[in-house]
């Protein structure tokens, strides 16, 4: 694992296991239909022990699910040292006319029927849209480093958001979260970044444009 690839804690960049989980550093021409940043609804990141600095990595990444118009691809992080992280995001093929979701393309579910092995992908969102009343919120400056190709915040950079709200150490391992990804934000608005504790002790957090939470996500102690 590189310097860039670490944050002040000293251990990987949240940011960064996004990348990997959606694909970005693992090229599969069959995934580019869904490539677009505002085109897949959530990663989900469940972390045993954070990788280091300069550990070395093994990456392996699967098709965990197909539905009628996503699926969900899974991502196994293992470090010689001991870093373990699972990350699981779903991918949502979107009509290029109309902007809504549509069937998965012509031999999707042939070519990763195997890797999927009859499982399907669950759509459903967890966090929800709103914070409650009460849940404190900041102005959050948005950067030109966060904006992609297409003119919209990068999904990655949302998790930015949570390094902002946790403490130095971060809560004790294991940990888990997701980010859930409901409208774009294009440059120039005014994004707002709101938190409040979660019912499992952990911590939720919102991004939040002018027209509603552009993110929503949840991190916190990891189940089972």
């Amino acid at each position: 694992m590189r310097l860039l690839e670490t944050q002040a804690r000293g251990h990987i960049g949240r940011r960064v296991l996004h990348r990997e989980a959606g694909g970005e550093l693992t090229p599969d021409p069959v995934w580019q239909w869904s490539s677009a940043p505002d085109r897949y609804l959530d990663t989900a990141l469940r972390v045993e022990q954070w990788p280091v600095f300069q550990e070395g990595l093994r990456l392996a990444t699967w098709c965990s699910g197909i539905g009628p118009r996503w699926a969900e691809r899974r991502s196994s992080i293992v470090g010689e040292h001991g870093g373990a992280v699972e990350a699981a995001t779903l991918w949502v093929h979107v009509d290029a006319t109309t902007g809504r979701p549509a069937r998965l393309v012509a031999g999707f579910a042939e070519r990763y029927a195997e890797a999927a092995a009859g499982r399907g992908a669950d759509a459903k969102l967890l966090v929800p849209a709103e914070a409650p009343p009460g849940a404190h919120e900041r102005p959050w400056p948005l950067r030109h480093t966060d904006f992609d190709l297409l003119g919209h915040v990068n999904n990655a950079a949302y998790w930015e958001g949570l390094e902002d709200l946790l403490d130095f150490a971060g809560p004790p391992l294991p940990v888990a979260g997701v980010v859930e990804h409901r409208l774009p934000v294009e440059p120039g608005v005014a994004v707002r970044l709101v938190d409040a504790p979660a019912p499992d002790g952990g911590l939720g957090w919102w991004i939040v444009g002018p027209d509603g939470a552009a993110a929503a996500g949840r991190w916190g102690p990891a189940e089972g």
